[in-house]
């Protein structure tokens, strides 16, 4: 009774189903297609939105600081110095790395000062030692 059930099923039902899969495949197709359109959307808004916000800074910094700092009396000599013109009283300064004249010889007398120093001291620690 069930094997019948189960062929009646399969032969009525069978050509639906298949129209079904056919369907819910073609239908998740078009709902992916209007997400990824959806997005793209949404970020070419957020992308507009961030220019618009670029440019009204720049608009407001051209207005509020560049202009009026292009018309102040100031202006000529920040743009000499900008082209590396000097103006009346100022004058050009080279630093130059001085000639070593003398060799790089260490001073040895300090160094065997150390290490005797350094002798003297295990030589007292050494005596103590032995003592104890």
């Amino acid at each position: 009774m069930r094997n019948s059930l189960r062929d009646m099923m399969l032969r009525h039902y069978g050509p639906l189903m298949v129209a079904l899969v056919i369907l819910t495949f073609i239908v998740m197709t078009a709902a992916a297609r209007e997400y990824i359109n959806y997005t793209t959307i949404q970020a070419n808004i957020d992308y507009q939105l961030d220019q618009q916000h670029y440019r009204s800074e720049k608009i407001a910094f051209e207005q509020n600081f560049l202009i009026p700092y292009l018309q102040s009396s100031s202006a000529l000599f920040f743009y000499q110095h900008e082209n590396s013109v000097l103006g009346g009283n100022e004058y050009v300064i080279h630093f130059e790395e001085p000639t070593q004249t003398t060799t790089n010889a260490i001073d040895t007398s300090r160094v065997e000062e150390v290490q005797a120093a350094w002798q003297s001291f295990f030589y007292r620690v050494r005596e103590y030692i032995k003592e104890h």
